[in-house]
């Protein structure tokens, strides 16, 4: 899929809330409760960018790491994307703006100890941060 103006806006205005909110840390999600309890741990990194918006990087005419770059820059072109465009962008964008909107609204962030040894019990929050120096 080629890409247009409004697809580099688009992915442009993702890059910037995915490094403010994603990029470098590890979540664990919690849903569910008793002993329905789940939990799901996701990292995101500046190299996943491009797999989370549906940019195909073989078909790119700039290097992963550009686009990320441009696209934090707001330098991101139409034809730095080409014919990247997988045919899951639009779904893809749509997951990705939900999972930034949903990991800035996290009901509980923390820091998790690592040497713990026993398990933690999380009931009732939508999102755990567990690496960020950030995070009192």
């Amino acid at each position: 899929m080629k890409a247009n103006k409004r697809d580099v806006r688009r992915v442009i205005n993702l890059a910037r809330g995915y490094d403010r909110n994603l990029c470098g840390r590890d979540f664990l999600i919690c849903y569910g409760s008793g002993d329905d309890a789940r939990m799901l741990e996701v990292s995101f990194s500046k190299k996943r960018f491009n797999h989370l918006v549906g940019i195909d990087i073989n078909r790119c005419n700039v290097k992963p790491w550009v686009v990320y770059k441009k696209a934090l820059a707001g330098t991101l072109t139409p034809h730095d994307l080409g014919s990247s465009l997988s045919q899951y962008f639009p779904s893809k964008i749509t997951a990705a703006r939900m999972m930034n909107a949903f990991i800035s609204t996290a009901t509980h962030v923390s820091e998790v100890n690592p040497h713990r040894q026993k398990s933690m019990r999380i009931y009732g929050c939508r999102a755990m941060q567990l690496s960020s120096p950030s995070v009192a």
